[in-house]
């Protein structure tokens, strides 16, 4: 009766133990999650702009090409490159400004580049990159 007990208990283990593959050690498997990724966003960003006709060429450009332009407001840059992985503010003498920050890989997925960028009144205003 003992050993019919501790073969599903091997199964079990021997199912803990079989090796995953980690996406970032298979440039293919990384380039596939990849594309399913932005293939959503690109549903999202379409989406976004027939529900804001007003949108300026430039910035429905930008936001398909995953881009940010001056100018743009906050739920724009949202929709163009997702939300901040920093946020904070600074107080100025007559505003407010917001600043986010974001990581990006570089196209070999070796480096990372970080973006600051700064708004004032929802809007932003300058964009600081760093490799």
């Amino acid at each position: 009766m003992k050993k019919l007990l501790l073969i599903p208990i091997i199964f079990l283990l021997c199912g803990c133990i079989t090796p995953r593959v980690n996406p970032f050690d298979d440039p293919v498997l990384m380039q596939q999650k990849v594309q399913v990724i932005r293939d959503k966003a690109l549903v999202e960003k379409n989406n976004y702009i027939e529900e804001h006709p007003n949108l300026s060429l430039e910035v429905k450009t930008a936001i398909l090409n995953y881009q940010i332009v001056i100018g743009m407001t906050k739920e724009e840059v949202v929709i163009a490159w997702g939300w901040p992985g920093e946020k904070s503010s600074i107080e100025t003498e007559r505003k407010i400004i917001d600043i986010w920050e974001y990581d990006f890989p570089d196209v070999s997925y070796k480096f990372m580049n970080h973006s600051k960028l700064y708004f004032k009144d929802g809007y932003l205003v300058k964009i600081k990159n760093k490799t």
